[in-house]
């Protein structure tokens, strides 16, 4: 029987991640320019906001939004925010999709080849948090595997 404690706040801590992970992309929208670049939106968006194109903005809204969503999961798993649709079916997608992101570090760690051959250090960074919030989303489903059928 899993500590009830330790697993919600498991749930809280991926929900917490990923609502840090949504304020960046809106510090993104707000500060413009290269900070698409810089925080993995790419280089096309950071060229399209030096040309003055509203839809930069718009497109790192509308990812923050999608991270709000992952927010609310674990967090309605746990009572804190609104009941979800799917709760259980929701967070193992999410969770499959921070462990997708991180998927290179295993391909490192195994000394296999990662795409790209040489990434820039914010790739390596960005690949590690996610493959961590990902597993921190899979301890949490694990554990509360049971308690997230009745939700």
């Amino acid at each position: 029987m899993p500590n009830t404690r330790r697993a919600s706040a498991l749930l809280r801590i991926a929900g917490t991640a990923s609502l840090a992970i949504a304020l960046l992309y809106v510090g993104c929208a707000i500060a413009g320019g290269e900070s698409y670049y810089w925080f993995g939106t790419g280089m096309e968006l950071s060229k399209l906001a030096a040309r003055g194109s509203p839809w930069p903005p718009v497109v790192a809204l509308a990812i923050a939004l999608a991270f709000v969503l992952f927010a609310l999961y674990p967090w309605s798993a746990t009572g804190i925010g609104p009941r979800v649709p799917r709760l259980r079916a929701g967070l193992v997608i999410i969770t499959a999709i921070y462990l997708l992101r991180g998927e290179p570090l295993l391909r490192a760690f195994f000394g296999l080849p990662v795409f790209p051959a040489a990434p820039e250090h914010r790739y390596v960074v960005f690949t590690i948090v996610a493959f961590a919030i990902g597993l921190v989303h899979l301890a949490a489903v694990i554990w509360n595997w049971r308690s997230l059928e009745r939700a």
